[in-house]
C-alpha cells in the first residue's frame, strides 16, 4: 500500500490546437487540430484511465489503437480499439493512487535536511 503513484504518459501538443501542421515533427500532432478535437482527444484518454480504475465497465476503449492490426491482421483493422476492462478498485486503493502515495512522497521530500 502506498507504493504506487499515478501518472500518465499522455502527450499535449500546441499543434494540436490548430490545422496548420507545418513545422510539427511529431506524427501524434495529427490526432487533433482544433481545441474541441483536442478536449475530445485528451479526455478520452482520462475517461479510459479513470474507469479503468474506477469501474466494472468492460467493452470497447474510445481510443483507436492501429498496433492491433500490426498483431492481430485478421482480427483487427487500422481504425479499432482494444477492449477495456475496468477495475472497481476500492475506495481506499483509489485514495492511495490519486492522492495518499504522492503525498507520502511529497512529504518525505519536503521533510529531508537540506
Amino acid at each position: 500500500r502506498g507504493r504506487v503513484l499515478f501518472g500518465s504518459d499522455i502527450v499535449t501538443l500546441d499543434a494540436h490546437l490548430s490545422a496548420d501542421k507545418s513545422g510539427t515533427a511529431s506524427i501524434k500532432s495529427e490526432q487533433a487540430s482544433s481545441e474541441a478535437e483536442a478536449f475530445d482527444l485528451y479526455a478520452s484518454r482520462y475517461w479510459a484511465l479513470r474507469t479503468m480504475f474506477e469501474s466494472s465497465y468492460e467493452g470497447e476503449s474510445p481510443i483507436v489503437d492501429p498496433d492491433l492490426a500490426m498483431v492481430d491482421p485478421e482480427r483487427f483493422g487500422p481504425r479499432d480499439a482494444p477492449t477495456l476492462r475496468g477495475l472497481a478498485l476500492p475506495a481506499a486503493a483509489l485514495a492511495d493512487l490519486y492522492r495518499h502515495s504522492a503525498e507520502s512522497v511529497v512529504e518525505a521530500w519536503c521533510a529531508r535536511p537540506a
